[in-house]
């Protein structure tokens, strides 16, 4: 049970604290600006390329409509993915505990944390934070830039939402031939971020760790916006192969897949979205010839090798499936899910051009574990084993 007497304090500071920003509006951090939309209005101009406009995406077949359809958010969304660009900035501020950049004066980049609502709710904004001072360091060749961002800590959202990001620096390079220096925190980057950014770096780029300050500056920056929109998670196909072409590369994998396994992702471990009847579901799954694994157990090449050989992947909705990014085209992918789930990985593999499935369990939260009725999966598994 809460405190009611520590929610109380909590919400008195709260309360100080805003009051606090109103008071005094020039100290703090309070407005954002799309440099997409309000470009003209930062300072010392931007030099903007856009790669692909505003897309809509409407699920061809009915069965995958009415699954995008059952998200909570699909009014929100509407379907829709931003327009994808790269941008030189000049004289930002980054935030490194979140990814985000300012302009000169003060303002948020809302393209740097993809979505304004997602801004709005970091602790950079929802609660008092001093507008900062900072001394703009200039790169040893060409320009900063970077991939991180909000929810580059979690495999899913640098996999897919950040990763792809690179190809648009390579393109950015290609046509200016300027170098980039890509940065990252330092103490947060872990082991699959580190080689997945080696394996996909652009032409001529170098790696800068940063130290555990929040504050920098950078004299000339490229921001590559994001190429998903939240659950949007349509990545064009360049970005895709851009991705997929160099980590096989660097990992000794071919381009032509031989798939020859059927792999079922265990939460096991996982704090929330479990499989409550795992135990009954393993011994049927087995039977039918998958492998059962947690991926976080594995190395970031293992992990590759092993989806590059995968034909069926069964899941439970989580970060593991981001690994149908390394999985054939025309690979099987059924998402054990809730009945109003996100369907982050439904555009994901259509991106992909694999062949989506799913078996939905009760509706609930977002974190909610799932029970999920056997004979429902075995007989999409059998459905999907016929067609493979």
């Amino acid at each position: 049970m809460k405190n009611p007497i520590r929610s109380l304090r909590r919400f008195a500071r709260k309360q100080i604290q805003l009051a606090q920003t109103r008071l005094q509006p020039d100290r703090f951090i309070t407005d954002q600006v799309s440099i997409y939309e309000q470009g003209k209005s930062v300072p010392g101009g931007i030099d903007l390329h856009t790669l692909y406009p505003a897309q809509t995406f409407t699920p061809a077949h009915d069965d995958h409509r009415r699954f995008v359809e059952a998200s909570p958010e699909v009014d929100k969304f509407c379907c829709e993915r931003k327009p994808i660009f790269t941008a030189k900035l000049h004289n930002v501020k980054f935030y490194r505990p979140l990814g985000l950049l300012l302009t000169q004066d003060d303002r948020v980049i809302t393209e740097s944390g993809a979505l304004d609502w997602r801004i709005r709710g970091s602790k950079l904004m929802s609660r008092p934070t001093p507008k900062p001072t900072v001394t703009f360091r200039k790169a040893e060749s060409g320009s900063y830039a970077t991939v991180w961002g909000l929810l580059a800590h979690n495999y899913f959202h640098w996999m897919v939402e950040c990763l792809p990001r690179l190809y648009s620096l390579a393109d950015y390079t290609a046509r200016t031939g300027e170098p980039l220096t890509l940065i990252l925190p330092q103490s947060e980057a872990k082991g699959y971020h580190r080689a997945s950014l080696d394996y996909c770096l652009p032409e001529g780029a170098r790696v800068e760790y940063l130290p555990d300050d929040d504050w920098f500056g950078f004299e000339s920056f490229v921001l590559p916006s994001y190429v998903t929109t939240w659950y949007v998670a349509a990545v064009p196909k360049p970005h895709l192969d851009y991705v997929r072409g160099r980590i096989f590369a660097r990992v000794g994998l071919p381009a032509e897949h031989k798939p020859d396994k059927h792999v079922y992702i265990s939460r096991r471990s996982a704090a929330d979205r479990r499989i409550l009847n795992e135990d009954a579901l393993i011994p049927m799954l087995e039977r039918h010839g998958f492998e059962i694994v947690q991926p976080e157990h594995l190395s970031f090449d293992d992990q590759v090798r092993l989806f590059h050989r995968a034909k069926t992947i069964l899941a439970p909705h989580g970060a593991g499936l981001s690994n149908i990014l390394f999985a054939p085209p025309n690979a099987s992918v059924i998402e054990l899910s809730l009945a109003n789930t996100r369907p982050y990985f439904y555009y994901l593999a259509d991106s992909l051009g694999q062949n989506f499935y799913y078996v939905l369990g009760q509706a609930g939260t977002y974190s909610d574990n799932l029970q999920i009725d056997l004979e429902k999966i075995e007989k999409r598994v059998n459905e999907v084993l016929r067609k493979t």
